[in-house]
């Protein structure tokens, strides 16, 4: 083009008075870049393009282990809360574990069951009490048990349709009415949820609340507060300050987290994924029948189906329910010798608890008052 502009100026009068300055057809020329026009166009490309980043790699769960005290309820005296594994359970997070109840004590005398806790209402499901032999398998089946809530309060609002990690109650101290629910497998009734102070002096930093169910008695929890290191709020401490029992004149348990730790444990482990059990709320006998059961020298006793719910009450001796409870707390298939159970039974007619002596065969051989 300026080629062609300059042979046209140097003709400008002759060609404009005959012909005019007439052009051929415009050519565009193709530019060889240079090697510094490629790095500099590369380096535009590369600044412009989005850098693709690779998806973070989930944290592994690394297990949690949880050593609690347990004073004022039968022969246990401790218990472990293993959580060794996260899963998909029905399409929900959920951490998978065990407990390891200890008797009398001794470290070598124990029972367990597996228990699922589930992460976005932190409700937990519990197993059977099985031999330790049986947590590598996949088939424990559930089980309801009295005091879910021994571990947290999640369960308590769950039955209610809340959701405790989420709830007011945290942040308020206008209490929060529970309605029909049920605690330590008595009859439905309202229980009202107050907090009441913040505490420091325990395992880990907690939230106290009282507990005040309608028909009477008060329960003292304290629980860890959110996000304060725990997966979920795990109760801290619990403790039955008045009227409550466990329908069958022993006082309720009380129970504090002494210390946690990271770590997993040496036992064969199938994490299994398990349902919470629902039972149906059965009206427990009224007080005149009470009474005319006590005139027998006996007492009304829960019979419960193959998931521990409670399905009708009996009046039976206090020898049959002392035997049915030594039953339970020793290895299935186990018998109960007579001199046992005679020396359970006199802990109880004086208002004492008592605690079974287990053999190398998980049988309890010897009773002990406290």
């Amino acid at each position: 083009m300026r080629i062609i502009s300059l042979f046209c100026s140097l003709f400008l009068i002759s060609a404009i008075l005959l012909f005019g300055c007439t052009q051929p057809p415009a050519t565009t020329p193709t530019a060889t870049p240079t090697a510094a026009a490629t790095v500099a166009t590369a380096t535009a490309i590369a600044t412009s393009t989005p850098t693709m980043k690779a998806s973070p790699t989930p944290t592994p769960f690394l297990g949690l282990k949880l050593d609690y005290e347990l004073q004022g309820w039968g022969p246990m005296t401790s218990f472990t809360v293993w959580l060794t594994e996260e899963k998909n359970c029905g399409g929900k997070k959920a951490l998978n574990g065990f407990i390891q109840d200890f008797v009398g004590g001794d470290a070598q005398n124990f029972a367990v069951q597996k228990i699922t806790v589930y992460e976005d209402d932190g409700t937990v499901a519990y197993s059977s009490m099985m031999d330790k032999n049986k947590l590598a398998f996949e088939d424990a089946k559930p089980q309801a048990v009295d005091f879910d809530f021994l571990l947290t309060l999640n369960a308590l609002f769950a039955a209610d349709g809340q959701n405790f990690d989420t709830s007011a109650v945290w942040n308020e101290t206008t209490p929060t009415i529970l309605k029909n629910v049920q605690i330590g497998g008595g009859n439905p009734e309202d229980i009202s949820v107050t907090k009441t102070g913040e505490n420091k002096q325990y395992a880990k930093p907690c939230v106290e609340f009282a507990l005040i169910p309608k028909n009477g008695g008060t329960i003292s929890v304290c629980v860890a507060k959110l996000g304060g290191g725990l997966p979920q709020p795990f109760n801290v401490n619990f403790a039955i300050e008045s009227g409550g029992n466990q329908g069958n004149g022993q006082a309720g348990p009380k129970v504090t987290l002494k210390k946690t730790s990271v770590e997993k444990p040496s036992l064969p482990f199938y994490a299994q994924c398990l349902e919470p059990v629902k039972c149906v709320g059965i009206v427990s006998p009224t007080q005149q029948e009470q009474q005319a059961c006590q005139a027998k020298n006996s007492e009304y006793a829960q019979i419960r189906d193959d998931k521990n719910c409670v399905t009708k009450y009996e009046c039976k001796t206090v020898r049959d329910i002392v035997r049915g409870q030594i039953e339970g707390s020793q290895r299935p298939g186990c018998a109960v010798p007579e001199a046992v159970l005679t020396e359970a039974v006199k802990c109880r007619e004086n208002h004492q608890n008592w605690n079974g002596v287990q053999g190398d065969d998980g049988c309890i051989k010897q009773i002990n008052c406290q």
